[in-house]
């Protein structure tokens, strides 16, 4: 008979490591700091999205921009609103500190809310193509469920 998988350990006890309280306490410190770095990025992408999308030139179908308000952050898990002739579209606007080129990463949320993935580093002109792009799918979206609405 052949051996299982884990087959060596039958029999052993299982040794749990014990950490002290000072580690512990060190990990929850650098957790906290490391969610509070992540809090900034997040809102540092909001705001170049927010910038890129403000100024330049955008087709006649965009209307604006806006931040959500604390509410619709909150409960619909949107970053930003953009008006365009077929009404508000909310986005969700995930940051990163390097580009993610992961085609397995999601394009909505669980609450069906487009997501666009910005790097920091990245120009305003490429920020503003990517949410056009997504916006672009959007609108074509809504006027495929509603013909009523011109182009």
């Amino acid at each position: 008979m052949g051996r299982h998988w884990g087959s060596w350990r039958r029999g052993k006890k299982r040794k749990i490591k014990k950490i002290s309280h000072k580690s512990r306490r060190a990990r929850r410190h650098v957790l906290k700091k490391l969610g509070r770095l992540g809090n900034k990025i997040g809102k540092a992408g909001e705001l170049r999205v927010l910038g890129a999308c403000a100024l330049g030139n955008m087709p006649l179908w965009w209307l604006g921009i806006r931040p959500a308000t604390p509410e619709e952050d909150t409960t619909q898990e949107t970053d930003a609103v953009i008006f365009t002739d077929t009404g508000e579209i909310p986005i969700q606007i995930k940051s990163s500190l390097n580009e993610k080129t992961d085609p397995s990463l999601p394009e909505r949320t669980g609450k069906d809310i487009a997501i666009v993935y910005v790097d920091l580093s990245e120009s305003d002109i490429h920020i503003r193509e990517k949410v056009m792009h997504v916006i672009e799918k959007e609108r074509q979206a809504i006027l495929k469920k509603s013909p009523k609405v011109d182009q």
